[in-house]
């Protein structure tokens, strides 16, 4: 495997392990608000559509670095 490829991969993998956070800390931030955190959720879920495609039976993985789902001043 190429270095842009394990580099693309461990980016693919951190992006998604960041959205993954935002929606635990979506669910703290709406814990009394069910539609708002309904709403939160499915927007921050949109975003894996960034880096991959599903039909809904297969995952298939664009091969391009994803954006930061970091805010400015935040560290991985």
């Amino acid at each position: 495997m190429e270095e842009r490829e394990i580099q693309i991969i461990r980016a693919q993998r951190q992006f998604l392990w960041d959205l993954l956070d935002a929606i635990d800390t979506a669910s703290d931030i709406f814990k009394d608000d069910y539609e708002g955190l309904s709403r939160c959720v499915y927007g921050l879920q949109q975003r894996r559509h960034t880096i991959s495609d599903s039909d809904g039976y297969t995952v298939t993985f664009k091969e391009i670095l994803p954006p930061s789902t970091q805010t400015e001043g935040e560290t991985g």
